[in-house]
């Protein structure tokens, strides 16, 4: 997502000969960006793969696409969703693939009803209300309450996954998080290539997501980056207006990203 893109750019500033490819997605889940990793997975030569992870859209590893749970400004793209079955990581694929794909579904009732069908049983944001067009979307006093009633759903979805004491383990996203993190250092670890993970905490979530993936961390030990250490949640002076980091605080985050990266290549 953004803030990983932001802190591998100023990475790049100061250490140029750590180059970079971004690949990722608006407020992208962590099953958003380990999709997007496997299927690029041997297409590009890259010697480090850095997994972002932003707090504030753990709550939406049960989702399957992006404009369930954004409906404020919907992004028109799927991912997988990823369950555990008998401690087994599995995916189950998007009903679309690709903007294609969803073109062809728009213009075909019957199979975007098929398509609604499956966010209904697969996403746990979608709600009819919030995300099917209606004859009286015209009003604005509909158009008004259709987003009051959207800003509710959103709440309390999160709040099955968050709470004062940090993420909760609702619909296994806890385990399911961590198999994905040890899938992701397993596989890259496989192909010879080092792993680092950079775990963003934005406002909101202070330490959070640290703590949920420290137990898989520390059985890896995988190198990692912890923004929570550098730019507290807790301070809203370490963000801009938009929810983003500082340029400042990006600087230092991209500078510690470096350090690790720099670290452990030296080492190998």
């Amino acid at each position: 997502m953004s803030f990983s893109g932001h802190a591998a750019m100023a990475m790049h500033e100061q250490n140029p000969q750590l180059a970079v490819r971004t690949a990722g997605g608006p407020g992208a889940t962590l099953a958003h960006s380990y999709a997007m990793y496997r299927r690029d997975r041997g297409e590009h030569d890259a010697t480090v793969i850095v997994l972002g992870i932003l707090a504030s859209s753990f709550p939406s590893l049960s989702t399957v696409t992006h404009a369930t749970w954004n409906f404020e400004a919907p992004s028109p793209h799927f991912y997988p969703r990823y369950t555990l079955a008998h401690g087994a990581l599995e995916a189950t694929p998007p009903p679309l693939a690709s903007l294609d794909e969803l073109r062809t579904a728009l213009a075909d009732e019957v199979r975007f009803d098929r398509v609604l069908a499956e966010l209904a049983h697969t996403d746990v944001y979608y709600d009819p209300f919030v995300f099917r067009k209606s004859a009286l979307d015209g009003s604005v006093i509909v158009r008004t309450l259709r987003r009051a009633w959207g800003q509710r759903v959103k709440r309390a979805a999160i709040a099955r996954f968050h709470d004062s004491s940090g993420f909760t383990n609702e619909l296994d996203a806890v385990e399911i998080a961590r198999a994905i993190v040890r899938a992701f250092v397993a596989e890259v670890r496989g192909d010879g290539k080092l792993p680092v993970l950079l775990l963003i905490h934005d406002q909101g979530y202070a330490d959070d997501l640290f703590r949920t993936l420290w137990p898989v961390i520390e059985e890896t030990h995988v190198p990692f980056v912890s923004t929570h250490l550098i730019a507290p949640a807790t301070d809203s002076s370490n963000f801009v207006r938009d929810g983003h980091f500082t340029d400042a605080k990006n600087r230092r985050i991209g500078q510690a990203l470096g350090d690790v990266i720099n670290r452990e290549l030296a080492t190998r």
